[in-house]
């Protein structure tokens, strides 16, 4: 039982999350020292990209919905929808932001919220991508619905 759940999650949600961002970060490492700038990681999710993902779950969780409520015999309540559809607005919004405005190298090191404010478009797209997961992997277990 634990097995099944540790794939599931490693294969639909860490995958496809956090692979692209490695994968870059692997050919940064790689890389001549004149293009590490120009590979890092962040740049994949700065502006918002990780609304994509988002979205897929969101759809994800709103088509699996129907069958995890007959599967598990739970009425349904309208919280897995409400979560799914408000991560989906979200996802749809966020990378447009990102991309009328995008984010530049701030010119000096920010911490905690003045680092979220100025990263705006990738903590928008990072709430979304945790709201849709959340509402995926509640339908998908039963304990969401």
């Amino acid at each position: 039982m634990a097995s099944d759940w540790i794939g599931w999650t490693l294969g639909n949600i860490v995958a496809p999350l956090l692979a692209p961002t490695a994968l870059v970060g692997v050919a940064c490492f790689f890389s001549h020292a004149n293009y590490k700038r120009l590979l890092s990681p962040f740049l994949t999710v700065k502006d918002g990209q990780l609304s994509w993902v988002a979205l897929t779950f969101s759809i994800a969780a709103l088509y699996e919905r129907e069958a995890a409520l007959r599967k598990f015999h739970h009425e349904a309540t309208g919280i897995a929808t409400t979560i799914a559809i408000s991560a989906l607005i979200l996802a749809c919004i966020t990378p447009l932001f990102g991309m009328m405005f995008p984010t530049d190298e701030p010119s000096e090191q920010l911490r905690g919220v003045a680092w979220m404010t100025h990263y705006r478009p990738f903590t928008g797209s990072a709430m979304a991508a945790l709201m849709a997961t959340f509402a995926l992997s509640g339908v998908h277990f039963g304990w969401l619905y």
